[in-house]
């Protein structure tokens, strides 16, 4: 692999981050198929010839588009707080580094430019965030 494609990939990794992406799909769809199948085992230990057997066989459906759902919410805010944590602590390592008595001004310069990168970094994870759950995309 060149090094000229890795930059690459790792650009549309982060652009990638907080959007419905196949893999979090994945794992939804997964989520509601254990749930739905959860049910329907329920509901053939309980005997499916009885009134909640029955009721839990027909719930099963829901079940799954529910927890499919919740597991890919769950997933999204894992991410957000993963990624808020990360930005803390760059940002305080940045800080740290800038208020050192030893750090030459050249270099201060350097470390606010990238607090500065590093807040628009994360001002565009959170507009990108917001155009997510408002379904605009563009």
């Amino acid at each position: 692999m060149t090094e000229a494609r890795v930059p690459a990939q790792r650009a549309a990794r982060k652009q990638s981050r907080g959007r419905s992406t196949p893999q979090n799909s994945i794992n939804a769809g997964l989520g509601g198929i254990g749930g739905g199948t959860g049910m329907v085992a329920i509901a053939h230990s309980v005997g499916v010839d009885t009134a909640l057997g029955q009721t839990l066989l027909y719930a099963a459906p829901a079940v799954s588009v529910i927890a499919g759902s919740l597991l890919y919410n769950l997933k999204l805010q894992a991410e957000w707080y993963t990624e808020r944590w990360q930005v803390g602590r760059a940002r305080k390592t940045l800080e740290k580094q800038l208020k050192y008595p030893h750090t030459s001004t050249e270099h201060k310069t350097e470390i606010k430019a990238l607090l500065e990168e590093l807040d628009h970094a994360a001002a565009n994870a959170e507009l990108e965030r917001i155009k997510l759950f408002s379904g605009n995309r563009r």
